[in-house]
């Protein structure tokens, strides 16, 4: 598998090229666990109705007459703990050299807006701000720390994923994923002199927050508004140091599709 986080062909992994069972101790195991989450958005939003999954616990909806059904997905490395019952705090890494929270928070959120919601949004989001493009400062009760909408945009990206469509040939067409990299200072940066070791007298504090993001709109087959769904995993330095590769991965396997 690339980065990509495809394992590789699952019938490459199990039989050799003669067509023969390969030696089962030779398989490669799954080392990664994945996340389903169903969402229901309103087919025809009468205004913006957001939707919220945090740390894999299914969204509650509203259960309006009209809703689409999405399903999004993502992996967890299994060494990452996603016990919540047990001793370790959740997303802790145990393994050598790591023990270790690797982020603070994992989540999905879904807007649908009446209008105005395409691709668009996501192409002009590093000129308009990415944090005011996803709605990240509109979620009820200032769900991400305020500081996202200065965040400063490290690096974005664009990936292509599969994705089930009635309108084109063989049910499968494309989707275009936007991910963004945002690293942002606390709001209040105490003085050097308040023990600050990290304020040097420069008058700024250094990033202590990163945000990876992966973004999509789907839009509605009829062709009204669209739907964005909007990956975060949230770290801060410490934990981006100690395992930026896992977080990384985490977001890149970010995926959306419709439901059945």
């Amino acid at each position: 598998g690339g980065e990509d986080g495809s394992q590789g062909d699952l019938t490459n992994q199990l039989f050799n090229t003669d067509g023969s069972l390969r030696d089962p101790n030779t398989v490669v195991e799954a080392k990664e666990t994945a996340v389903n989450l169903p969402f229901y958005v309103p087919s025809v939003p009468d205004g913006i109705s957001i939707n919220i999954a945090t740390d894999g616990v299914q969204p509650t909806f509203s259960a309006g007459d009209a809703t689409t059904n999405l399903k999004a997905s993502y992996s967890l490395p299994l060494k990452w703990n996603q016990d919540t019952t047990s001793q370790q705090p959740l997303y802790y890494d145990s393994s050598e050299g790591k023990n270790g929270v690797s982020c603070n928070r994992i989540s999905i959120y879904s807007v649908s807006s009446p209008k105005n919601l395409d691709i668009t949004t996501l192409e002009k989001a590093s000129r308009v701000g990415v944090a005011k493009s996803l709605f990240m400062d509109q979620l009820p009760n200032k769900y991400f720390d305020q500081g996202v909408s200065k965040a400063d945009l490290i690096s974005g990206r664009t990936v292509r994923k599969p994705i089930k469509s009635s309108e084109v040939e063989g049910g499968v067409d494309e989707q275009v994923y936007y991910e963004f990299d945002l690293a942002f200072a606390p709001l209040e940066c105490p003085d050097f002199n308040e023990g600050n070791k990290e304020n040097l007298g420069l008058g700024f504090c250094p990033y202590d927050k990163i945000f990876l993001v992966s973004a999509t709109v789907l839009d509605d087959e009829k062709g009204k508004s669209g739907t964005l769904m909007c990956f975060v995993i949230e770290c801060d330095k410490a934990e981006w140091k100690m395992g930026n590769s896992d977080i990384k991965r985490v977001r890149s396997s970010f995926a959306v599709d419709r439901g059945a």
